[in-house]
């Protein structure tokens, strides 16, 4: 985007830059931001500080797999009543950012400070933004809370001030495939951080018997090929930085093409999901399609209980388990679920002996029922839901080992 004669480029030089993820994937946030050319990274609460350049910043949004955002803070200040606020977002040359003709959204939080109104301060924030355009242009942006060109972010804490501009836009899980979900879907960039926390690689083949709208085996499949889980997202709402001045559509498009150049070929066989629900394994298929992979991934429509491995799959550890079971809600009664957790159980120790799972279970679930003890065990949130990661070594149904 052209930007006005007397522009100052805000990436003349590498600049901060805050990007979150859930709580407990930091540190693989942490080691992909490495990859990406950033510096001085540096592990948070939910998130990892850098610095970087605006290809840095493309790179980000593009290829993190657990990345949910991308924030290049622009002013911080102290904000002890609506005065120091507006004062200190109308001290941000938001023109060096975007045009009086976009349109914007705030998004503000507030933690331990006085003023603790999310509503009122981003209107204070709005204001100062559009009372700087009206006097430096004699236009001012236009609010858009659904679809804006600009969304910006302020975070009070404890009266202190950061304002941010939101270089992804849309949140990073929505890659532009999972138009159709199942009940209880998990979330992309969740589901990523897990398969990169578990015992699978690419080259094991992926097996989950609770697939739902196929999650896992989607999210697997592009990191075994190798393909960057934002470019699903070039066909539709794209990212926020796109809208920015300064942004270089030229090299944009070189750079999405090197990454579409190092996209691997996959073999089928490696992705193999089961659901008893025909209509969810339907959706499941359409997704694979919209991601690149619908010919790698595998479906069936079979219950736990009658599950059996196919006869071509090999055994031991070639062969990996992930999967998110329910976690009760659905479930008439804890008898029910409790059932179900040793169905798990028997079906792991029957078809994969001798290989691993790795299993994201409620906090409160029975998951004792199946009778493995976990070789590694983490706390997660999914969503609002306090979760344990379970890595199961199996060992098969007559071994002394199996004991909970």
């Amino acid at each position: 985007m052209r930007p006005p004669s007397n522009w100052i480029d805000p990436f003349r030089r590498p600049r901060p830059m805050y990007v979150t993820c859930d709580s407990g994937l930091e540190k693989i946030l942490a080691a992909e931001l490495s990859m990406t050319g950033a510096a001085q990274v540096s592990p948070g609460h939910r998130g990892v500080g850098l610095f970087g350049d605006r290809e840095t910043m493309w790179r980000v949004n593009l290829e993190s797999r657990v990345a949910n955002r991308v924030l290049v803070p622009v002013g911080e200040f102290p904000a002890r009543n609506r005065d120091e606020l507006y004062a200190g977002a109308a001290r941000v040359d938001w023109t060096r950012w975007f045009k009086n003709s976009d349109t914007i959204a705030v998004d503000t939080s507030s933690h331990k400070s006085q003023e603790s109104h999310t509503v009122f301060l981003s209107q204070v924030i709005k204001d100062a933004i559009c009372d700087q355009f009206r006097e430096a242009t004699g236009q001012r942006p236009s609010v858009n809370r659904v679809a804006p060109h600009v969304r910006i972010n302020g975070r009070l804490d404890k009266d202190h001030c950061i304002l941010s501009i939101d270089a992804s836009g849309d949140r990073l899980h929505r890659r532009g495939y999972r138009i159709a979900t199942g009940k209880a879907p998990i979330k992309e960039t969740l589901a990523a951080g897990i398969l990169s926390l578990s015992n699978w690689s690419p080259g094991k083949i992926l097996v989950d018997p609770m697939c739902g709208s196929g999650t896992f085996l989607i999210e697997a499949a592009m990191m075994a090929a190798n393909q960057a889980p934002g470019l699903g997202r070039m066909h539709g709402t794209g990212f926020g930085f796109m809208n920015w001045l300064g942004h270089d559509e030229g090299q944009f498009e070189a750079y999405l093409t090197h990454l579409k150049q190092k996209i691997k070929p996959l073999q089928a066989g490696h992705f193999y999901g089961t659901d008893t629900d025909q209509t969810v394994l339907k959706k499941l298929e359409g997704n694979a399609r919209r991601a690149g992979v619908g010919e790698v991934v595998t479906t069936g429509a079979v219950a736990i209980a009658d599950f059996r491995k196919p006869t071509s799959m090999p055994g031991g550890d070639k062969v990996h388990v992930v999967s998110n079971p329910p976690y009760g809600e659905r479930l008439a009664s804890e008898d029910g679920l409790t059932q179900l957790y040793t169905e798990i159980g028997q079906l792991l120790k029957r078809e994969f002996a001798g290989s691993g799972a790795t299993l994201i279970v409620g906090q409160d679930s029975p998951h004792r029922a199946i009778g493995l003890r976990p070789k590694l065990s983490r706390r997660l949130r999914n969503g609002a839901i306090q979760c344990r990661l379970l890595e199961l070594e199996i060992f098969g149904p007559q071994s002394e080992k199996d004991r909970q």
